[in-house]
């Protein structure tokens, strides 16, 4: 009798109990939380394939003619999907593209996209009994919500200029698996559409043009709009292009191009914690200034040309310094190929003396936030938004920075503004896995034949240079990696 009880007074497993009746329910809540945060992702992506491939669709605008016409639109589907689902855990794909000529009427084509596709959950607690989903569900772009795509395309009798805004970033090099089965990537799909528009063009007097950006628009210095950048018809010292890069918007007052020379300031070594102010500084800043120039013609521009230092003396691109220390601001060498460009000139000491304090402060924008922005000159601190929003501003040229990225390693010694225009060129960065030496002896390598791996092209003016811009685009590659 006591041991009866004992054991209905017992208070041992009481927990245990509540927690096996409500385990149930606490596993169909979680399968519900993770499966629809899963489908709610899902379901997005599919509305971001749905919309980016109609536009490539209404691009092309076939108009659905005929079946040949219908796999090419299916076939453009499938590469989008393939890159939104890469790891292809999607079944039961169901396509519809319908399209509404209202050409006679309106002059307009209407192309609507609608997606079906069923996607594995992770938990299908339905399927035993559980208020949960089942093995499958079906996502769709169908409601007014989800991805409802729509390209409204103008066909009128005259011509139009057109520009493909394209982002060359690292994110275009990701690679998936395309409907062929082969391994492709976004930027090649890009090339595809902006081809096909070209060819496909009923306007012969119709022009187009390029713009690649990733942080900021890399371009040929012969189409620099800026008249007065000293390189615009030049070449690098051993014969290569010079690889510009620009972006458009206005700075505010402290660093606007009357306040900061950025073509001039762009392959100065600046050291901006250790020397904040030029005043008590100034030796130790030429030093550091002078030795970066030397490296870049010692083992850059020499080993390019075949040149030890002596070659580049006799070339009167380097001059050896009798007193060379930071308490004399000078390097063991000075190197310049044209005396006009040295440091040491009245103007360019002025230029210095005038505009480090706010190169300082610009350079503390790019390096003292934690934030992707923190690469760029503009950024959300030396944007001046309300001028460049205005009208009279956002497509005024005069408003465009431009400068010259060095051909050179990826590091501050060579480059004051590193992370822009990476796709442009080769992108070697100095770290664990690369050493100085060798990032030097790879830029030195191509320095002759140096040219931007992508870069804007003006409007074009006729067939020719339509076909040069086609073949142009399909040899530019993304940055954001070493090539």
């Amino acid at each position: 009798m006591k041991r009866l009880f004992s054991t209905f007074t017992s208070e041992n497993g009481a927990i245990a109990i509540v927690y096996v009746i409500i385990f149930p329910f606490l596993l169909a809540a979680t399968a519900v939380a993770l499966d629809g945060s899963m489908i709610l992702k899902r379901k997005a992506r599919l509305a971001d394939a749905s919309s980016e491939a109609v536009l490539a669709i209404a691009a092309i605008d076939n108009r659905l003619i005929d079946d040949t016409a219908r796999n090419v639109n299916d076939k453009i589907i499938n590469e989008y999907i393939g890159f939104y689902f890469p790891s292809r855990a999607i079944e039961n794909v169901s396509l519809g593209v319908t399209m509404t000529d209202n050409v006679d009427e309106d002059g307009y084509v209407d192309y609507k996209l609608n997606i079906t596709a069923d996607f594995k959950t992770l938990l299908p607690l339905a399927n035993i009994g559980f208020p949960a989903f089942g093995e499958k569900v079906s996502i769709g772009n169908q409601d007014n919500n989800s991805g409802n795509a729509r390209k409204f395309i103008t066909t009128n009798s005259v011509p139009a200029d057109y520009v493909f805004v394209v982002d060359f970033s690292a994110t275009m090099n990701i690679a998936y698996t395309g409907s062929d089965g082969l391994a492709t990537n976004r930027l090649n799909m890009l090339k595809t559409v902006v081809n096909d528009v070209i060819s496909g063009s009923q306007h012969t007097d119709s022009q187009f043009a390029l713009v690649p950006f990733d942080l900021g628009v890399p371009f040929r210095a012969k189409d620099a709009v800026n008249n007065t950048l000293p390189y615009r018809n030049e070449k690098n010292e051993a014969g290569g292009e010079l690889v510009g890069c620009s972006t458009l918007y206005v700075p505010k007052v402290k660093f606007s191009s009357d306040n900061i020379d950025y073509d001039f300031w762009a392959n100065k070594h600046i050291v901006h914690k250790s020397y904040s102010e030029l005043d008590g500084n100034r030796s130790a800043i030429f030093y550091n200034f002078d030795r970066s120039r030397y490296l870049y013609y010692r083992f850059i521009v020499g080993e390019s040309l075949g040149e030890t230092i002596e070659g580049l003396e006799k070339r009167s691109w380097c001059v050896l310094n009798q007193q060379a220390n930071p308490l004399a601001g000078r390097y063991m060498f000075s190197c310049e190929k044209d005396p006009t460009r040295s440091i040491f000139t009245p103007t360019n000491q002025n230029i210095i003396d005038e505009q480090y304090a706010a190169v300082i402060a610009l350079i503390e924008t790019m390096r003292g936030k934690l934030s992707f922005e923190r690469s760029s000159i503009a950024n959300s601190e030396t944007i001046d938004y309300a001028a460049t929003l205005d009208d009279d501003n956002i497509f005024n040229t005069d408003n465009v920075q431009e400068f010259i990225q060095p051909w050179a390693p990826n590091m501050y010694e060579y480059r004051a503004f590193s992370g822009m225009c990476q796709s442009a060129t080769k992108l070697i960065t100095v770290g664990q896995r690369v050493t100085q030496d060798y990032a030097e002896k790879e830029m030195a390598k191509t320095l002759d034949s140096a040219k931007p791996s992508a870069f804007l092209i003006p409007l074009t003016t006729n067939k020719i240079e339509k076909e040069a811009l086609v073949n142009n685009l399909m040899q530019m590659q993304a940055g954001g990696r070493y090539r």
